[in-house]
């Protein structure tokens, strides 16, 4: 069984334990890694799970493009697409299908270059497996987002991390047999238990790059978190608060410590661009974030969530309408807001616990059932 990542962290986090628990029932895998493609480095070989490298060198990453530019630029992304795949991808990933795996897991099928892996695969009769990667959002807006193809390469099972999830993918024609809830195996190990002890006066706004989702452009997004940051001022005043500024790689460090630099409270405010992301959410009185999936992760470990408001567009998914996250509005009092969520009680909101449990399936035992499934699709390939 062959685990496609382009991603050391999460994707990792989700293939490790699952290709752990099939090689304790016999079967042979590995991962294969398109990181360097992403200017990211693979992992290391791990003991019992070899790493095949697609792209043995590191690509210079290029400044990201966000999907709301004109077609012009988008047609330009999807020509360089091509190149890459015709001049040098291709044929890497054809030598590594000569080798026959039983079966392959993807991460994402819609997005460049794994909907051209998917042809490939399917051409070959070789079978493939969508291992949801993040949250999955009903919004797009824009055509090429890699949001609106998802779950349609023709996929032998798409691996679900909820019933929302696979509500999500029956909306866009998936094939309703190949849907699986089986949960994320790298939540196995989440624990909220009681983190009282630990919790500091620390806010955590948890950036990510809805820029390059077409929901606003960079310069707004940098001008919506300084306007949050300008907005906690009487909250700096009246507490001991802190603040920390947590990136995403695809974003500047440059631009968010600019933002805390010219903040009346810059002593109260970090910029982390790279610090693991549970120890520092279970210090946080409270969390904040635009749009990803580190929101479930602050649920799951307990923390109060907090929405910003993207104008134009409103809070992004469905943490907030589904009551599982406060929504923090523009209309009101930023500070006021904020104080309320850090004195929240997730843990005894059964607004959070019905959340949860519609969007995460098999907590604690997600790595089962994926295990199962795959075990399952390459049994009936022994068998013809």
């Amino acid at each position: 069984v062959d685990f496609l990542i382009s991603n050391a962290g999460h994707h990792v986090a989700m293939a490790r334990p699952v290709a752990g628990e099939l090689s304790r029932r016999g079967s042979l895998c590995r991962l294969v890694s398109l990181c360097e493609l992403r200017g990211l480095a693979s992992p290391a070989q791990e003991p019992g799970l070899a790493v095949h490298r697609l792209v043995p060198h590191g690509v210079r990453r290029s400044p990201a493009q966000g999907g709301g530019l004109g077609t012009g630029i988008r047609g330009l992304r999807r020509a360089l697409q091509s190149v890459a795949w015709h001049g040098y991808l291709k044929r890497r990933v054809r030598a590594w299908l000569r080798e026959a795996p039983d079966l392959v897991t993807v991460p994402n099928d819609a997005a460049f270059p794994y909907d051209r892996i998917c042809r490939e695969l399917r051409a070959r009769g070789i079978p493939f497996v969508l291992l949801q990667e993040g949250i999955r959002f009903a919004e797009t807006v824009f055509e090429d987002s890699g949001i609106v193809d998802q779950g349609l390469s023709g996929a032998t099972a798409i691996a679900c991390w909820g019933e929302s999830s696979a509500e999500f993918f029956r909306q866009r024609g998936a094939p309703h047999e190949t849907l699986r809830i089986t949960g994320n195996p790298r939540f196995d190990g989440l624990d909220g238990a009681d983190r009282s002890r630990e919790i500091e006066p620390t806010l955590t706004l948890l950036s990510n790059p809805i820029d390059l989702w077409g929901f606003c452009t960079a310069q707004e997004k940098i001008s919506l978190v300084e306007r949050f940051t300008d907005g906690l001022e009487p909250v700096f005043e009246r507490t001991a608060l802190r603040l920390v500024l947590k990136i995403h790689r695809q974003e500047s460090l440059d631009d968010f410590q600019a933002i805390a630099d010219r903040s009346r409270f810059a002593d109260r405010i970090s910029v982390l661009e790279d610090a693991p992301l549970y120890p520092l959410l279970r210090r946080s009185a409270a969390a904040v974030i635009l749009a990803s999936t580190v929101g479930l992760e602050a649920l799951l470990l307990g923390v109060p969530l907090g929405v910003l408001e993207v104008p134009g567009v409103g809070f992004i998914h469905d943490f907030v309408s589904s009551g599982a996250a406060r929504g923090l509005a523009w209309d009101r009092p930023l500070g006021d807001q904020i104080q309320s969520l850090m004195e929240a009680d997730p843990a005894s909101d059964p607004s959070v616990a019905s959340y949860l449990d519609r969007t995460l399936a098999a907590r604690g035992a997600a790595t089962q059932e994926v295990a199962d499934l795959i075990a399952g699709l390459t049994r009936r390939v022994d068998l013809g």
